[in-house]
């Protein structure tokens, strides 16, 4: 009706009213709503409650009469402190503090080339709805994500287990953490951490799918987990013994890093599985064998072992 907002201060002067408080004119702050007004978010934030009382009182002021001096026109520019500006990570956080999600951009964008490059399932996939679901009940999954939020129970043998909340650009699941890997990864398992996941999927009626965590690692770009190690390890490779695993094959997993161990050379290992190709690491190198390769395929009970 008056013209855009051209200052905080024109916005405080001109919305007085019942409905005017300080936690919301912070959440319009902190979720970028007054982006487009002078100042930076953090500006705004250490002078918005000064800006809020000067407003309260200027309405009275007008209500008994004592007009500004002369009538003159107030000014409606704002004064900020000299406040450095801060990460855009901080801002994100600001927004999904106020809104619960995330506005302006999302903390795994400058992740989101790498994540794709290795192949992983995204969250969605597991938490899809039964018809459209990728991955199934049991299923042995690795996802990276970031750790929204995180809660710990004392167990009745006196551990401390975790539930954290894992999400990424499609969606969010719960990640369930028993105490012994709670206490063994409890300084990567921190609120706002970016982390590869891997785990079972736990699929329940009438219940959300949760993820049962195995193992887990701070995400960087071109690493992921090594399924024969759970060590973190990524390199591209050709030349090298094939071994292609479906979900349900992957318990077999253990015996096949002992037939590769007794056959020793200097043959890298790649493990395929539907969702990634992870080389192994160097220490798994093999001879590459006829035999070792039908010993493989005898554990997983087909051929699943090539030399590629």
């Amino acid at each position: 009706k008056n013209g855009n907002f051209v200052s905080l201060h024109d916005f405080a002067g001109r919305m007085t009213g019942p409905d005017m408080n300080k936690r919301g004119v912070e959440g319009l702050i902190k979720s970028g709503a007054f982006d487009s007004l002078p100042g930076t978010r953090w500006q705004k934030l250490a002078v918005y409650e000064q800006v809020l009382a000067a407003a309260s009182r200027s309405a009275k002021d007008n209500i008994v009469g004592q007009l500004s001096f002369f009538g003159e026109e107030e000014d409606k520019a704002d004064v900020f402190p000299n406040i450095p500006d801060r990460g855009n990570r901080e801002l994100l956080d600001m927004e999904r503090e106020a809104t619960g999600i995330y506005i302006s951009g999302h903390p795994l964008d400058e992740y989101r080339s790498a994540i794709n490059s290795l192949g992983l399932p995204g969250i969605a996939s597991i938490t899809a709805e039964q018809d459209e679901r990728e991955i199934n009940d049991g299923d042995i999954v690795t996802v990276a994500g970031i750790v929204s939020s995180l809660r710990e129970k004392l167990t009745r043998s006196n551990t401390m287990m975790a539930y954290l909340r894992l999400e990424d650009f499609t969606g969010g699941i719960e990640v369930i953490v028993f105490p012994k890997l709670s206490a063994e990864r409890g300084e990567i398992l921190r609120e706002n951490s970016i982390v590869t996941v891997t785990g079972r999927v736990d699929i329940k009626e009438e219940e959300s799918p949760k993820l049962i965590m195995e193992s887990a690692a701070p995400f960087s770009a071109g690493t992921v987990k090594d399924p024969l190690t759970g060590e973190v390890h990524r390199d591209e490779v050709t030349g090298c013994l094939e071994i292609t695993l479906e979900f349900r094959e992957m318990a077999a997993l253990e015996r096949i890093r002992g037939a590769v161990t007794a056959a020793k050379g200097d043959i890298p290992i790649v493990i395929t599985t539907p969702r990634q190709r992870i080389k192994a690491l160097p220490r798994y190198n093999c001879n590459g064998s006829e035999a070792l390769v039908s010993m493989i395929n005898r554990i997983v009970g087909r051929e699943c072992a090539a030399m590629k």
